[in-house]
């Protein structure tokens, strides 16, 4: 039998390069005999970077950025020739900010543009962006600061760094004093979303609650993000607010479209096709995969909502892992092809999933092969 074994990760607690080697080690127990292939997969967000690196022969550099609360970091992107690929969570993601810290209106994505600008400055022309997992909700105004773009009050004063409060005072924009270098430098924007930048669906109201921003916060955020994407549009002559995908990663998508030459892609496409995912699948018996949570939202744009239609138009049966499997997470089974088995339950405390997460899905998995009936 050849299983293969494409998880994302488990927020929290397990990469998908560490979810992917757990899985592998069950198989190995409970069919020894298998053939095993691993393919870590990531969507764009938080692990992106390091599935990259397994996949594309490169060299990995580190820069001293600004984390999302302004404190200095180091963050890591990958160098394969004139092509760059960079994660923005290193620099700007939610998990670098405590619980407790997390303000949607004081964090600021000028870390990325950091990494941007020190690719572009180690030859790279083409820069790949993994837009996912960010703490930030400021337009890209933090990124474009670290790319040379001034953002200015009505009295003339520059903003800086950028952040979701200073959307509001944002007058004029001057991109005069960008680099020469970035001139030269296209992007490929990697997300997992198609929100646009403002709006009941837009950046703020959908992904602001988790980034700390309670109702009245949201209200106010909104406002300073509308009026932010008026001056954006008007400097730069070109509609970006509601292109799909434009509200990813806080509004660093609007940012990053209304300077470069821009494209968004699904980031799991991206990562399945550069996987080689299909070729693979084909040849295979049983596709094994899992996630932190999978709901009924699985379905909808999410790696696994992807892998499960890809799978079902082969015939290939698929077990799916998850942290926990939400009741209306029944409709995903389609047909008895596809089984969902949950980390927590059957005598496993939530808590205890989390504290132990890869015994745990170790043993999930070793249960689920041995009842498995190709």
């Amino acid at each position: 039998m050849r299983i293969l074994v494409a998880p994302d990760s488990f927020k929290g607690t397990l990469t998908s390069v560490e979810a992917a080697e757990a899985m592998a080690a069950a198989c190995r127990r409970a069919c020894p005999d298998a053939e095993i292939i691993q393919v870590p997969l990531a969507d764009g967000g938080a692990g992106t970077l390091a599935v990259i690196a397994r996949l594309v022969p490169g060299v990995m550099r580190s820069c001293r950025v600004s984390n999302p609360l302004g404190r200095p970091i180091r963050a890591h992107y990958l160098l394969a020739g004139r092509r760059g690929f960079i994660e923005m969570a290193q620099a700007s993601g939610l998990t670098l900010v405590p619980e407790k810290k997390r303000d949607a209106g004081k964090t600021t994505s000028y870390g990325t543009g950091q990494m941007i600008l020190s690719a572009a400055e180690s030859g790279c022309r083409r820069l790949f962006v993994g837009l996912g997992g960010s703490a930030t909700n400021d337009g890209g105004m933090g990124a474009l600061s670290a790319l040379g773009v001034r953002f200015l009050r009505k009295d003339g004063s520059r903003i800086l760094p950028g952040s979701g409060d200073t959307l509001a005072s944002v007058a004029s924009i001057d991109a005069s004093g960008m680099p020469a270098v970035l001139k030269e430098v296209s992007l490929t924007l990697l997300c997992d979303v198609t929100n646009p930048l403002t709006g009941r669906n837009g950046a703020t109201a959908v992904y602001g609650p988790q980034k700390g921003a309670d109702r009245a916060t949201i209200i106010r955020l909104e406002r300073g993000m509308r009026h932010y994407a008026r001056v954006l549009e008007r400097t730069v002559r070109t509609k970006v607010a509601a292109v799909a995908g434009a509200g990813a990663a806080g509004g660093l998508a609007a940012g990053l479209l209304a300077f470069f030459p821009c494209r968004i892609v699904s980031g799991i496409k991206w990562v399945l096709e550069c996987a080689g995912f299909d070729e693979k699948l084909s040849g295979a018996d049983l596709l094994l995969t899992g996630e932190g949570r999978i709901d009924r939202q699985t379905a909808f744009g999410k790696t696994l909502g992807e892998l499960f239609s890809r799978a079902e138009a082969r015939g290939i049966p698929v077990i799916a892992i998850g942290g926990t499997v939400s009741r209306d997470a029944a409709s995903l089974r389609r047909g008895g092809r596809i089984r969902l088995v949950s980390m927590a339950g059957d005598g496993v405390s939530f808590s205890d999933a989390v504290e132990h997460a890869r015994s745990v899905l170790m043993r999930r998995v070793e249960e689920a092969l041995r009842a498995h009936r190709p």
